[in-house]
């Protein structure tokens, strides 16, 4: 397990959108090349990846694919949030580049 460290939290991540990029690009770092086989017969993807596209109106967007572990007796249960069935990608701590601003 990866504890998060709330003191590490970068004050600029001040939105659900912001924070959201900086988490998954923190799942995409401790992940470290882990993959998923998704579909039989096809390549197995990353855990997470964090990419920078263009769509088709022309604007730049972050692309972000995480399959991320359930524990569906846990998310079952009724006794914890549902984000509290994800079981962790890795036990080691993202970059110290994610700990700042």
């Amino acid at each position: 397990m990866t504890a998060l460290d709330r003191t590490k939290f970068p004050s600029t991540a001040n939105t659900y959108e912001r924070a959201l990029v900086w988490a998954a690009q923190c799942v995409q770092n401790i992940a470290s090349g882990k993959t998923v086989l998704v579909q039989q017969n096809l390549p197995q993807e990353r855990a997470c990846q964090v990419s920078l596209v263009t769509c088709a109106d022309g604007k730049d967007y972050f692309q972000i694919v995480a399959y991320i572990e359930c524990d569906v007796p846990a998310l079952n249960s009724g006794e914890i949030k549902t984000w509290g069935a994800a079981i962790d990608v890795s036990s080691a701590a993202p970059h110290v580049n994610f700990n700042s601003n």
